[in-house]
């Protein structure tokens, strides 16, 4: 199954930069090849950053700074509730 929302990206956008005067399945294939490599490139250069800080972040300090933010979350939706009942 693929993402519906993919398939609206493309149904939505894609068509705007299809010339009348070419063929629309090489066309269309062009763009959607482009965009699936920028993604690829974009996705790897966040997976390689994540792997550079990872030693950097990792530990109990991310450990106790991600519980905090857990906890202030959940604090701030209960007293966010409480106050519209």
């Amino acid at each position: 199954m693929t993402n519906p929302k993919t398939l609206f990206f493309y149904g939505a956008l894609l068509p705007q930069f299809i010339s009348p005067a070419g063929s629309f399945a090489h066309q269309m294939a062009a763009l959607a090849i482009t965009c699936v490599v920028i993604a690829l490139i974009v996705d790897t250069g966040w997976c390689l950053l994540a792997g550079k800080i990872r030693g950097h972040l990792g530990g109990r300090l991310a450990n106790r700074v991600g519980g905090s933010v857990l906890i202030g979350a959940g604090l701030g939706l209960a007293l966010a509730r409480g106050a519209k009942s």
